[in-house]
């Protein structure tokens, strides 16, 4: 039935459905409802600013809801596949519509707050890459900047244990270095 409406009909009746859908999920904090009805807007508007400044909102309250503050790794590992799954659906965004500039910014937030997950898991490459996305997306940025900082000096840190540890293997006669070090 929508294909044999116009346009100016399908905005008429459609429309006010689907933001009707938009303002329940966001009472609810239904954030998946939400960017359902964004993603809705946008198969039959696709250049709506609106419903793509929208879908982004939805994906980056859901990220933010996703983030528990827990401070032990399990739960930096939960927050980095949350995230990481937000930072998959914005990433085609950023393509799409990169005349929403909130879409540049969710990036390279959610970026920034992966690599720190990231890196209280001991995923320090991973980090890196993620600190370096957050810089691509908000040139300069000095949280970005400051972080990838302190992942460089962790990374050599880590460069300078191993070396110890290679050393001190070489000096006993039957040692050998196993996973467990």
């Amino acid at each position: 039935a929508l294909g044999r409406m116009t346009p100016p009909e399908q905005l008429a009746t459609v429309r006010p459905v689907l933001e009707d859908k938009v303002e329940q999920s966001e009472a609810t904090k239904n954030w998946d409802e939400m960017a359902a009805a964004y993603r809705e807007m946008l198969e039959i508007w696709p250049d709506d600013p609106e419903a793509s400044e929208g879908l982004v909102r939805s994906i980056w309250q859901k990220a933010q809801a996703a983030l528990s503050g827990g401070s032990d790794e399990a739960a930096a590992e939960r927050e980095a596949r949350a995230l990481a799954s937000s930072l998959k659906e914005l990433k085609p965004l950023a393509k799409r519509s990169a005349a929403v500039p909130d879409v540049f910014e969710a990036l390279g937030h959610l970026s920034l707050a992966r690599a720190v997950r990231l890196a209280n898991t001991r995923r320090l490459g991973e980090a890196m890459l993620m600190a370096e996305q957050a810089l691509a997306a908000c040139d300069g940025w000095e949280k970005a900047l400051e972080v990838k900082e302190q992942l460089s000096a962790l990374m050599n840190q880590l460069r300078e244990h191993v070396a110890e540890l290679k050393a001190e293997v070489a000096r006993r006669a039957n040692a050998q270095l196993s996973p467990e070090g």
